[in-house]
C-alpha cells in the first residue's frame, strides 16, 4: 500500500498539501478474541517502548475481560521492529 494514502489531512484534489500529518497504525492480533488497532500520530516516538506500552494495553484488557486475573503463559510474536532488522 502506498504510505500517501495514510497522510491526514488527504489532499483530495488538491496536486499537494505542504504540511501533513502523517499516522501509522499498529495491530495486535489475539488469539481467540480479535484485533486491536493502535492509531499513532508522528508525534508518538516509534521503538521498544511504544511496543512494551501496546503489549501491556492488550494484556490489561484480557485481564479485565476474564475476572481480574492475568494470564499465566503469553506467547508474543513481533513482526517489524527496526531495532531488529537485518539482525
Amino acid at each position: 500500500m502506498d504510505q500517501n494514502h495514510c497522510c491526514l489531512p488527504w489532499d483530495g484534489t488538491q496536486s499537494t498539501f505542504s504540511d501533513p500529518l502523517k499516522q501509522m497504525i499498529i495491530g495486535v492480533k489475539e488469539h481467540g478474541y480479535g484485533v486491536h488497532l493502535f492509531p499513532c500520530i508522528d508525534t508518538i516516538s516509534k521503538g521498544a517502548n511504544l511496543t512494551i506500552y501496546i503489549i501491556d494495553k492488550v494484556i490489561e484488557l484480557w485481564k479485565e475481560r476474564h475476572g481480574g486475573v492475568y494470564p499465566t503463559i503469553i506467547y508474543l510474536q513481533v513482526d517489524g521492529g527496526s531495532e531488529n532488522a537485518n539482525k
